[in-house]
């Protein structure tokens, strides 16, 4: 096995006691017996949180991957690492976009929100937010991956030429620029919404600015993980090795922390009822 980085030991251990934090406060908030982390809003953030933990965790996989003697015959490490990564990634941005979605459907229909969104509505989304993606990605289980002189030099490099990861590659570039342009929409769209409310109504203002103010704040942190997931997918597609390996080992890291642990850090500052 070739000796870790130091840069990368680093981010082990913050990443570590970062992702077990955020758990702990996942789970205070599932067994919590307030009614008010009991709304829709709060179970979304609990999926949401728990595939962004899922982000940071899996992709260790693939940094492990990058310095252990991977032979043919460990091959299936290289599966799974595709899999549960890129199933997590798409997971936590759908679970984003369900977020900002009920956001937007609280302050369009504040008197009836709570029917609109009911419990069994939103473990629906949560089933399909967290199931579709890790099926899509079961594609992975058996993608060929590419040997140079029977050596492995990482997925993103080698298998430019194959058309199934172009075409995955393409999706994955429009998915997050759909993300972006849609996510930013919905969020101007509930602030004008939030602006009309503070002049009927100063109670619910109030009560809805919090989480206004997580949703946005959320998502411009989340534009920054869409933007480095499209530059992914047009390094890959225009086979740029260089700007590969500069977006994988130098920018990656940073941005999966802090779009990550931002969600839990912002809501504590936010939320009066999670402090």
């Amino acid at each position: 096995m070739l000796p870790l980085p130091p840069r990368l030991v680093v981010f082990f251990f913050v990443e570590l006691c970062g992702c077990s934090l955020y758990l702990l406060l996942i789970l205070l908030l599932a067994i919590s017996t307030d009614q008010s982390l009991k709304s829709p809003f709060f179970s979304l953030f609990i999926s949401s949180g728990l595939a962004g933990i899922g982000t940071v965790s899996t992709s260790w996989l693939t940094h492990l991957i990058n310095y252990l003697p991977v032979t043919k015959d460990s091959e299936i490490l290289l599966n799974i690492a595709q899999i549960l990564n890129g199933a997590s990634i798409f997971s936590y941005t759908c679970g984003h976009f369900l977020i900002v979605m009920n956001r937007l459907s609280v302050l369009m229909h504040v008197d009836s929100a709570g029917h609109s969104w009911s419990p069994r509505k939103t473990s629906l989304l949560i089933i399909f937010q967290l199931s579709i993606p890790l099926l899509a990605h079961m594609y992975f289980a058996i993608a060929p991956v590419h040997w140079v002189n029977d050596t492995y030099s990482g997925l993103e490099n080698t298998t430019g030429s194959i058309i199934s990861m172009q075409i995955y590659k393409s999706i994955q570039g429009f998915f997050y620029a759909t993300f972006s342009i849609f996510g930013v929409t919905l969020n101007i769209v509930a602030y004008r919404r939030l602006r009309k409310i503070s002049k009927s109504s100063s109670t619910v203002y109030k009560q809805q600015r919090a989480l206004f103010f997580y949703t946005a704040t959320t998502t411009a942190t989340h534009l920054l993980f869409a933007l480095n997931q499209f530059v992914w997918a047009y390094a890959f597609l225009s086979h740029n090795a260089r700007l590969l390996s500069i977006e994988q080992k130098e920018i990656r890291p940073y941005i999966y922390d802090l779009t990550t642990f931002a969600d839990p850090v912002i809501l504590i500052i936010v939320s009066k009822p999670v402090r």
